[in-house]
């Protein structure tokens, strides 16, 4: 299966900053979250794809924790596709989103369709680039997500640890 790389739409506060998908490829192994989200359909057979998101600017690109996991039916075209955060869910962010059912033509389309549509909705595909301890209430600490070029509170205070 070649190499896929669909841009994400930008974030505006980021400049020339965006997150993106890559090396679609097939799984035997799809979350749980992801075969949860297809058994209404259960009368189709589903075939499994994972795609890496990365982060990008003009100077470099970075890994992130992130993934997007295609469920898509070849008899039909339909398609569910989830994305996980690879963390657990935390005050900021979920560990996963599922979205609607689609029709298209193979995991590329769909994944495809998904960026296309994000981009009209004005949402940037993200990954989570790190996760840091932050203060949780008075003695405790918490992990939260960093994700390069969006801050999801800038009043969180970070641990020294």
């Amino acid at each position: 299966m070649p190499e896929t790389f669909a841009p994400s739409p930008s974030d505006g506060s980021a400049g020339e900053l965006e997150y993106l998908w890559a090396f679609v490829r097939p799984i035997d192994d799809p979350s749980k979250e992801l075969l949860a989200g297809l058994v209404e359909r259960r009368d189709q057979s589903f075939e499994y794809f994972r795609a890496d998101i990365y982060g990008t600017n003009p100077e470099s690109e970075w890994p992130t924790m992130s993934w997007l996991e295609v469920g898509f039916s070849k008899s039909t075209g339909d398609y569910r596709i989830l994305w996980k955060s690879g963390m657990e869910p935390t005050p900021e962010l979920p560990d996963n989103l599922l979205t609607d059912w689609g029709n298209g033509t193979g995991p590329e389309d769909a994944l495809e369709q998904l960026t296309h549509q994000m981009k009209e909705e004005g949402r940037p595909l993200l990954g989570v680039c790190t996760v840091e301890r932050v203060r949780d209430g008075v003695r405790g600490y918490r992990d939260a997500p960093r994700i390069i070029g969006f801050d999801f509170n800038p009043d969180l205070q970070k641990s020294l640890k």
